[in-house]
């Protein structure tokens, strides 16, 4: 209960679960709380404003927007979910081993890992989009290989510090052996910087996940993503506006969340790099 305290006196932290939660509601019901079939064309109701049968107005082929934004935050949740969780596992392996052997093996691993940390990763996820096809599937893995290189690096400095600290020289001196080392006295001491990481990659996810179905390479068609609905809304924002405005608004909610929640993050588990904020 005292930790849980600590937690809820952080007002960025609190924020931020006001805004999951709902959305986290959302992506499980979402099913069964849609208003209409997000599927569903009418050709005599596009491009409406709100209404009682569609709270949000409709979009190009008479499609309620609301039912769309509903199940349209399920992909981008999931797929940020799902590769952030790659890159977290991925990541933090390649460093723990990289910070404790060192050497050639070390310094080859980092050497790559800067490689693809100097390239913007929207690039890199339009190259390997445009080699390996579209999907929610394809997207999980190019998104969790991009982002892998941010764990391994900070495993592999925090690894470093570690290694010649005197409780990871006793269990050396004592034999035993190498995933106890690296997996129950390294890695649990490396933990609380790892998750600082991983609401940052959640949001910086969401967004790829965003641009990258905005230019029709994500989620396809006639499956709803919020970065498919405002690529498709820009065109008719002289019709109807709100078109644009509801996906983007869902889409800055999210991000916002997800930063609040790694700020807060940091601020709990880090203490000496707390904002003045």
């Amino acid at each position: 209960m005292k930790k849980l305290g600590i937690y809820l006196e952080n007002r960025k932290f609190v924020i931020s679960m006001i805004i999951l939660i709902p959305l986290i509601i959302v992506v499980i019901f979402g099913n069964r709380i849609i208003p209409n079939d997000p599927l569903e064309m009418n050709t005599t109701m596009i491009l409406q404003g709100s209404s009682l049968r569609f709270p949000l107005g409709t979009d190009e082929f008479g499609r309620c927007i609301l039912s769309r934004l509903i199940l349209g935050i399920r992909p981008s949740i999931f797929v940020a979910l799902s590769a952030t969780a790659i890159a977290f596992a991925a990541g933090s392996i390649l460093g723990i081993l990289s910070g404790y052997r060192g050497g050639v093996f070390g310094n080859a691993a980092m050497r790559v890992v800067e490689i693809i940390l100097s390239f913007p990763p929207i690039l890199l996820a339009m190259l390997i989009v445009g080699l390996f096809g579209a999907g929610v599937r394809n997207l999980i893995v190019i998104i969790g290989i991009l982002y892998t290189p941010h764990f391994a690096r900070i495993a592999y400095s925090n690894t470093l510090k570690l290694r010649k600290m005197e409780y990871v020289e006793s269990e050396i001196s004592i034999g035993s052996s190498l995933p106890a080392i690296l997996f129950k006295t390294i890695f649990p001491n490396i933990l609380a910087s790892l998750i600082i990481q991983v609401s940052l990659t959640i949001s910086n996810s969401i967004l790829l996940e965003s641009g990258l179905s905005f230019l029709g390479l994500g989620v396809q068609p006639p499956d709803p993503s919020l970065g498919q609905m405002i690529g498709d809304a820009k065109t008719y924002i002289s019709f109807n506006y709100m078109y644009l405005v509801w996906p983007s608004l869902f889409l800055l909610l999210m991000i916002l969340a997800a930063n609040l929640l790694g700020d807060s993050l940091r601020d709990i588990l880090d203490p000496k790099l707390k904002s003045n904020i």
